[in-house]
């Protein structure tokens, strides 16, 4: 059964590390040549496709199809990716060491999230932007912060905002906390 890292950063290069350390060989798969698992003895083999969904599916199939293997994400992307994939992953022969794709589904949603947090910790209120302007007291966020690959950008203009909402984008307003950047924890 095959190890499979997916993402070369910090997070991965942790993973195979101690894959290795534990007698197992890894591939890694990552878009940036420069990741430092592209180097890293602790991964036998680095794997760097075009980063869209076809692409990665493509590889992981390939790689899956000699006994399956176990993926292991190590970020919200790659989340993203395994939800929206997981059926073709699955049925290739993945298996998943992390929580049920619902339970990541709903800690990538900053509305869900919120509605989680709240009497846990202090949460800013949090609520779906309606398309009218939220006021200067109001923060816009992007609802899921990857659209497939892509980061989602956070903090966008007014424009930006009205055209991504007018074709579709999602949206949460959260109000603003007056707190120092030391004195404050953002969740979501």
């Amino acid at each position: 059964m095959r190890q499979i890292v997916l993402g070369g950063r910090a997070n991965g290069l942790g993973i195979a590390r101690r894959l290795r350390y534990a007698g197992l060989e890894c591939d890694v798969v990552d878009f940036d040549s420069r990741a430092v698992c592209a180097v890293s003895k602790a991964v036998v083999r680095f794997h760097r496709p075009e980063p869209d969904d076809g692409a990665v599916t493509a590889l992981l199939t390939s790689l899956l199809a000699q006994g399956g293997g176990v993926l292991y994400s190590t970020d919200d992307r790659w989340n993203a990716y395994v939800i929206r994939n997981r059926a073709v992953l699955r049925a290739a022969g993945a298996r998943f060491p992390f929580a049920s794709a619902e339970a990541i589904e709903r800690v990538a949603d900053k509305l869900a999230l919120s509605q989680l947090a709240r009497g846990m910790v202090d949460v800013p209120e949090t609520r779906l932007y309606d398309g009218k302007p939220p006021g200067s007291e109001w923060i816009l966020k992007p609802r899921r912060s990857f659209d497939g690959f892509a980061i989602r950008k956070k903090g966008a203009g007014a424009q930006e905002t009205v055209r991504a909402y007018g074709e579709g984008g999602e949206f949460v307003a959260q109000k603003r906390v007056r707190a120092s950047l030391r004195g404050h924890l953002s969740l979501c």
